[in-house]
């Protein structure tokens, strides 16, 4: 504001002392006291990152869904995402294994540039994947290190696809177990998965192509 550099080192010693201070005489942060003013207690964050730490993968995961073939041609791909209108397919080889998912952006993008012959194994991206027996907690970190709001969920050891996991899928698995313990998810729970990469609408459905 001032243009004057020279205040920077004061003014992150006067930030940290004045946060030291708030913090040792109202360690409670001041959004909380006023919900704790009518009535609203927000339980720890730890409670969002232990239910995920305790649900695993296979318990979340979407099974049926779309997968396209790995040699089927651009053209005929649109063909086929034209019919079921995600924005995300699995591509699989002959044996069912992953190659990596085929967004209908970069599909597109193809097509446009006349490459409608290219088979989608080439055109596959985002070979990132999670494993169907590893918890959530870790699916999640995952998604956000990578910046991706779902990740294919493959057999271990096999790369056979078995299902996908959304951002969705974590949610509504968290609001489950939480019901299932007493309750709906918290609010803490909530905040802490808004922190994360943001849900879209499911890219996911219906029967194998």
């Amino acid at each position: 504001m001032t243009h004057g550099y020279g205040l920077v080192l004061p003014l992150m010693i006067s930030n940290s002392v004045a946060y030291l201070i708030a913090r040792r005489f109202r360690p409670t942060p001041i959004y909380e006291a006023l919900l704790a003013q009518d009535g609203i207690k927000l339980p720890h964050g730890a409670t969002s990152r232990g239910s995920l730490a305790s649900l695993v993968v296979s318990g979340a995961m979407t099974r049926d869904i779309v997968t396209i073939p790995a040699g089927t041609s651009a053209r005929d791909a649109a063909q086929i995402t034209a019919r079921h209108g995600h924005g995300t397919y699995p591509v699989l080889d002959d044996d069912g294994r992953f190659v990596g998912l085929l967004s209908e952006a970069r599909l597109q993008r193809s097509l446009a540039e006349k490459e409608d012959a290219r088979p989608v194994r080439d055109i596959a991206k985002h070979r990132d994947y999670c494993v169907a027996d590893e918890t959530l907690l870790r699916a999640v970190t995952r998604m956000t290190r990578l910046g991706v709001r779902q990740l294919p969920v493959l057999e271990r050891g096999t790369h056979r696809l078995v299902g996908m996991l959304a951002m969705s899928d974590v949610m509504r698995a968290q609001m489950r177990a939480e019901g299932e313990h007493g309750g709906a998810s918290s609010s803490t729970d909530r905040l802490t998965l808004e922190a994360l990469p943001p849900v879209p609408r499911r890219d996911h459905s219906a029967s194998q192509t």
